[in-house]
This record gives structure tokens, C-alpha cells and sequence, in this order.
């Protein structure tokens, strides 16, 4: 997976962003790649969401990262990695 901008460049915004700090940035992947992730991605359809509905939430989950394939594995643990999450 290749990065086709330098986050790092971008902290200062993500930190002062209001209401909380949050950043957008378009174009940080290729487009094909995201493309590929999101074709190897259980459907909606699929019988392996676990749902929750309560006061607080209405939402699927997924808990099975193990039977993802690889790329789309590699992308989610990296996306939540402390490199990522320590942003």
C-alpha cells in the first residue's frame, strides 16, 4: 500500500479542527486499490454481520477478520494501528 500524500504534513490541521479533531483527506489512497478493498468486502447480504440496536446505537459489526482476505485484513489493522490512531 502506497500513500499518495504525507499525512504527517497535515497534523497541525487534524488537531485544530472543530468541533473535535478530525481531517479529510481526498486522494490519500488510489483509487483502484479502494476499489479492490471494497469488491473483496462482505455484503450487507452476507450472513455474517452481527446488529445492534439499542439508545446508543443502530449498527452492523463484523468480528471475523480472520476469514477477510488478506489486503482488505492488512488495510483494517493498519487503519487502526497506533501509527494511525496516535495521528
Amino acid at each position: 500500500m502506497h500513500l499518495l500524500k504525507n499525512p504527517t504534513l497535515l497534523k497541525d490541521q487534524f488537531r485544530g479542527a472543530e468541533p473535535f479533531p478530525h481531517i479529510v483527506i481526498d486522494g490519500l489512497f488510489d483509487d483502484a486499490y479502494l476499489d479492490a478493498l471494497v469488491a473483496q468486502f462482505p455484503t450487507v447480504a452476507d450472513d455474517v454481520w452481527q446488529s445492534f440496536s439499542d439508545e446508543n446505537e443502530i449498527k452492523r459489526g463484523y468480528h471475523y477478520e480472520t476469514l477477510l482476505q488478506f489486503d482488505l485484513q492488512a488495510f483494517l489493522f493498519l487503519m487502526n494501528s497506533p501509527i494511525m490512531l496516535l495521528f
